[in-house]
């Protein structure tokens, strides 16, 4: 998948949200799996401001390297490179 080579900036985006909720660095493609290493979230959308509890949490889970299978539509349906437009 050309729009998802190494060194491109990804986002997870909520449909109903306009700015992205997290943001990473694809630093792995290979054939159809990519490793994104997520470098920022977006901490009210993760309740930090409610309780400190998320705050480790976050850190952990949410900026943790991930690896998505891209013939799997689910993964290819929030993943957005960030240099697309946004889908109207």
């Amino acid at each position: 998948m050309k729009e998802y080579s190494v060194g491109t900036l990804v986002a997870i985006q909520n449909e109903n949200l306009v700015k992205p909720i997290k943001v990473g660095l694809i630093t792995e493609n290979e054939e159809d799996v990519i490793l994104i290493k997520w470098l920022w979230y977006d901490r009210g959308f993760f309740l930090e401001d409610e309780d400190s509890h998320f705050i480790e949490l976050n850190k952990e889970m949410l900026l943790s390297p991930t690896h998505y299978d891209l013939r799997v539509e689910f993964n290819r349906s929030f993943l957005r490179p960030l240099n697309t437009p946004v889908p109207t």
